[in-house]
């Protein structure tokens, strides 16, 4: 199986995904709950009009700017994460690093072999 550098980026920033989709969510519930308190000051003064307008325009614009501020902080990686978001696919992916286990394995079988008593060892 070959892990690819995306695979990688896809990992690493999934947890940061996570936190913008409940991000979103917070914030659209207070936009609600904004708009629902608008409405109401709509409800009561019709002589209010331009001033919720402003205050809508205002609502929108912030929650724009603050979902495109928080879509580009969640997709950019950090420096650690780009680090190993480079590295790890490299390390993964290497021939001589994956046939390292396998050595190690030969040397502890040998190791064990040779320190295993025999049977002339077991009857002094």
């Amino acid at each position: 199986m070959n892990f690819s550098t995306m695979d990688m980026y896809w990992l690493v920033k999934l947890d940061d995904i996570k936190s913008l989709l409940n991000g979103f969510c917070f914030g659209t519930g207070m936009i609600l709950l904004v708009g629902i308190m608008v409405c109401s000051i709509y409800i009561i003064g019709e002589d209010k009009k331009e001033y919720i307008k402003k205050s809508v325009i205002t609502a929108i614009s912030l929650s724009v700017l603050i979902l495109f501020v928080s879509a580009i902080n969640t997709f950019i990686p950090s420096t650690k994460q780009i680090a190993a978001i480079i590295v790890l696919p490299k390390i993964i992916n290497n021939e001589q690093i994956q046939s390292f286990p396998n050595k190690l394995l030969d040397l502890s079988e040998e190791w064990l072999k040779e320190l295993s008593p025999t049977k002339s060892d077991s009857a002094k």
